[in-house]
């Protein structure tokens, strides 16, 4: 494995990116900074920029059509004004990637508006290790997303839930949760694209009659495809409809979604809603958590019974389908870091060490596994990851 790591520099090489620059943005004007609040750092940003936070709170901003790296970290917390937009991201090309990392999005005074908005983003949009909590007085989800094809959630916690229309969402070792016996809305609604859910957890509201006709299941579905990797260590709960005194189940359709379940994952119901459009299969499932320059970015596989793996990293790229499944790697920078096989479900861990070279910071890093096993090959999600300090 540790040839392999002595060739990340040529990921650098054949990034095909643009020269990019740091900024440091620092709330009370540190020495060395350049800015104290985020939007004026935002608007002086050309497209793949990186913005290094430093500890304190910051405005909310609009980000439209590039993509920036916005690095942050314990104590970094984002809270716009009363009544002002919330943090938005929109119409990234296809050719640029936002990071959102290391941030905490506090609740805000803006009814019935998400604290955290991405809709017709085109690239990636990473969110890893950050914390979304709910507008204030607004019953609607603290995520919005719309028309957007790659977003990936990485480790990261979300109160009062996502709402995904037509777009393509990757929940990744992350948390959708409500406070306990909170409003009674799903923890993720999906509607006219697809859903993975990867080692998550996912907890529903409490319904309340009175505030909403709207029921929490775990998650609610419409013209989806949505698949559930993991182990035991899965959970999607139901939520509980005050009216009927009953646990909802986890999932629930509305017609023409299609849920692929891995039997390992534990949930809470029945999946009758889904007629015969359940398809149960044990599918890879791959972690990957974020490293630092002079670290390691390390991770886990959980393979298929039976199978031979091998585990790939690269550059990332918007998905391609596949006849295994959806690929995340671009081709020209794709290397492979760890070949294996099992005979049982277990865990198989692996590593990545990272030199301390200052122009990795920022960059984005995608691992996939490919198993073979005699029901055929497959492909995993992908662990999509961002180099930090």
């Amino acid at each position: 494995m540790r040839r392999y790591a002595t060739l990340l520099p040529l990921l650098v090489c054949t990034s095909l990116l643009s020269a990019q620059k740091t900024w440091i943005v620092d709330a009370r004007g540190g020495l060395g900074s350049h800015f104290s609040d985020l939007p004026q750092a935002v608007q002086k940003a050309k497209d793949g920029d990186i913005l290094l936070m430093r500890p304190g709170r910051y405005s909310g901003v609009t980000i439209a059509s590039k993509g920036l790296s916005i690095l942050g970290g314990n104590g970094v917390s984002i809270q716009p004004a009363v009544n002002k937009a919330p943090f938005t991201i929109t119409n990234l090309p296809k050719t640029s990637k936002m990071v959102l990392r290391g941030l905490r999005f506090e609740e805000w005074a803006y009814r019935a508006k998400a604290t955290l908005q991405i809709s017709s983003c085109r690239g990636i949009v990473l969110v890893e290790e950050c914390v979304v909590l709910e507008p204030h007085l607004a019953f609607g989800p603290a995520v919005s997303i719309s028309s957007s094809s790659s977003v990936v959630f990485n480790h990261s916690a979300v109160r009062q839930g996502l709402k995904s229309l037509g777009s393509d969402l990757v929940f990744n070792g992350s948390l959708s949760y409500y406070k306990p016996k909170g409003f009674g809305f799903p923890g993720i609604i999906t509607e006219g694209g697809s859903l993975e859910l990867n080692q998550a957890t996912i907890v529903p509201g409490f319904h309340r009659p009175h505030t909403s006709n709207v029921l929490p299941y775990g998650v609610e579905a419409k013209n989806s495809t949505i698949l559930v990797r993991g182990d035991s260590f899965s959970d999607i709960f139901g939520g509980f409809d005050q009216v009927t005194r009953k646990k909802l189940p986890a999932f629930f359709d509305h017609g023409g979604s299609r849920l692929f379940l891995d039997p390992d994952v534990t949930y809470e119901g029945k999946l009758t809603s889904f007629g015969n459009r359940v398809i149960r299969r044990q599918m890879p499932s791959l972690m990957a958590r974020s490293g630092s320059l002079g670290g390691m970015i390390q991770g886990e596989l959980y393979p298929p019974a039976g199978s031979a793996f091998v585990i790939l990293v690269a550059l990332p790229m918007n998905k391609i389908s596949t006849p295994w499944g959806d690929s995340w790697l671009d081709p020209r920078s794709t290397l492979p870091l760890s070949v294996g096989s099992v005979t049982t479900r277990v865990r198989k861990s692996y590593s990545l060490p990272l030199p301390k070279l200052s122009q990795l910071l920022g960059l984005n890093l995608a691992f996939q596994a490919f198993s073979s096993n005699q029901r055929g090959f497959q492909l995993s999600n992908a662990g999509v990851t961002a180099i930090h300090n």
